[in-house]
């Protein structure tokens, strides 16, 4: 980033060291942060030729839990659906942009890093999301199902010529009864 005088010129050829006050965080040199540690960091920029610094705090938030959704879902199969996971604090607070790892207890079902669930195969298959850094997770229920019977039918059999007669197709999976 530019740095600016105080009526707005900007600076330039200035060089910035940068330090933080823990060990659990780093700070690159031109001025990245990044820990993975909860906890409030003070950062400190200092100019290299006149000697100038200031701080400033930076709050690293841990993810409490995260919830998926769906938590149970009955998907046809060859059929896609991608699930949504949120991340929150302690307080129930929702935390933006985290990033988790899916995966799925079969070899028959897919799930991208994304979320998106894929299966041929008609089974019941668990879903985890897992938050890498602080190693709190979630499952979801997926039921893939085939159809296994159809029934046609129509609102009258007998009708007489230039009639409408309604007619309906039900699918049943094979989980359902």
């Amino acid at each position: 980033f530019p740095s600016h005088d105080i009526i707005g010129v900007e600076l330039t050829d200035l060089t910035f060291n940068w330090s933080v006050s823990s060990v659990d965080a780093t700070i690159s040199s031109d001025g990245t942060f990044t820990s993975n540690k909860a906890g409030i960091y003070t950062v400190t920029a200092t100019e290299s030729d006149s000697g100038i610094s200031n701080t400033a705090s930076v709050e690293v938030i841990a993810v409490a839990y995260i919830l998926t959704t769906p938590e149970r879902l009955i998907l046809q199969r060859k059929k896609s659906y991608k699930f949504i996971t949120k991340a929150y604090d302690k307080n129930d607070v929702e935390i933006p942009n985290v990033s988790v790892n899916y995966t799925v207890d079969s070899l028959n079902a897919n799930i991208l890093n994304d979320g998106t669930f894929t299966s041929n195969e008609v089974s019941t298959y668990t879903i985890t999301a897992t938050e890498p850094i602080n190693g709190v997770s979630d499952t979801s229920i997926v039921e893939v199902v085939g159809v296994s019977t159809m029934t046609v039918s129509a609102e009258k059999t007998i009708t007489k010529y230039g009639t409408n007669v309604q007619c309906t197709a039900t699918l049943k999976t094979n989980m359902e009864t």
